[in-house]
């Protein structure tokens, strides 16, 4: 009788230890332990092989960001709207190393321009000529325009325009500088109501010098000339700043017109990052995640640029005429001569032509890029 009962415990516990050593039934730091194992590939068919694992390991953040630690992953930090899984983050950031994605123009112009624009998120800023625009960034009213107004010129007797040359939206403020050599102060009430103009200075540099950059700091206006660009005490032109952010509270990106792009920390007063375009082309503008991700933009060789501040190589590029960018997590925008580009790459990467950049245009003798039909 006592052999039975030990003989029945041995089965109940053998029958308890089969029922545990099922995978559905282990606790997730043990599977999160199996799981980073494996290659991705392998994973994916894991996460097809039942909706158990599929919906376990597409909510599991640790071991989505354990994967992807040592890749690029694109961030949002100036838009709070946008909440995704570590799942979601690194799908969508392999889109943008991998160049899968879906272009439109969202802002097509009738005359060339070289027009600045600044991404919110619920509206956009585009600078046209000497008018500021904004539009919705709503889903589907990417082109609806709410608002428009005129900047103030000065009169100057020479043959420039009185374009937007740089403007910032910034504490309530926008602020734009214009090739005229002058700035308007407006104030925001609300993004989606036209600002109220505070101020006009109609010579912010001497003898009108060009409005090459504009900063707000604690309600203080900053501007830069061309004077001001240069950063070599031998008065070098061709290494003068072109474009400069703040990168986070102790560095700052900032790009030269001889296509070199760097991270400057202030705290050392040293470079802590330094690489060159790849084709040696004159870098425009500048815009990072406040993370690890880069983009800058040429309109000499136009062409955009994703890089990765734990490589000086390139991850991605696209050849298109870039004056200004902006980007987040799921997008990037561009303005060219003729409009405003958006790239989405929160797209499904299977039903999404993989677009080969280098393929997409040719360079001509002439040093000309020629754009081929990427409409099939």
């Amino acid at each position: 009788m006592k052999i039975n009962a030990y003989i029945l415990r041995k089965i109940k516990l053998t029958m308890s230890m089969c029922k545990l050593i099922c995978l559905e039934n282990l606790p997730s730091e043990i599977l999160f332990q199996i799981f980073k194992q494996l290659s991705l590939q392998d994973i994916r068919s894991v996460m097809l092989s039942c909706k158990t694992f599929y919906n376990l390991i597409i909510s599991d953040n640790l071991l989505w960001k354990y994967l992807f630690r040592k890749k690029l992953i694109v961030h949002s930090p100036n838009n709070p709207r946008i909440t995704l899984t570590w799942y979601n983050k690194c799908r969508i950031s392999q889109n943008w190393r991998k160049g899968i994605f879906r272009s439109m123009t969202i802002i097509h112009y009738t005359r060339s321009y070289m027009p600045m624009l600044q991404m919110f998120p619920e509206v956009l800023y585009v600078s046209v000529g000497s008018k500021l625009k904004c539009y919705s960034t709503n889903i589907g009213l990417h082109n609806k325009l709410l608002w428009s107004l005129d900047v103030p010129n000065a009169r100057r007797y020479d043959v420039r325009t009185k374009d937007i040359s740089r403007f910032t939206v910034k504490e309530n403020l926008i602020v734009c500088g214009k090739n005229d050599g002058s700035a308007a102060i407006f104030e925001i009430f609300e993004a989606k109501r036209k600002p109220r103009l505070l101020k006009h200075i109609k010579n912010c540099h001497g003898d009108g010098n060009v409005v090459t950059a504009v900063e707000v700091i604690d309600h203080l206006l900053v501007t830069g000339g061309e004077i001001c660009m240069n950063t070599n005490t031998a008065e070098d032109p061709y290494r003068s700043i072109t474009d400069i952010h703040w990168h986070n509270q102790n560095e700052i990106v900032y790009v030269t017109f001889t296509g070199s792009i760097h991270l400057f920390d202030i705290r050392t007063g040293t470079i802590t990052y330094e690489t060159k375009d790849p084709i040696d082309a004159s870098l425009h503008c500048v815009r990072t995640d406040k993370e690890r991700a880069i983009v800058v933009g040429s309109s000499q060789f136009s062409h955009c640029v994703l890089y990765d501040l734990r490589s000086t190589r390139h991850v991605q590029e696209k050849y298109s005429p870039v004056y200004s960018l902006d980007f987040d997590s799921t997008k990037l925008l561009t303005t060219g001569n003729k409009g405003v580009t958006m790239l989405r790459f929160n797209v499904n990467p299977r039903t999404t032509i993989v677009q080969d950049y280098s393929q997409a245009f040719r360079y001509s003798k002439r040093h000309t890029y020629i754009r081929r039909n990427l409409q099939r």
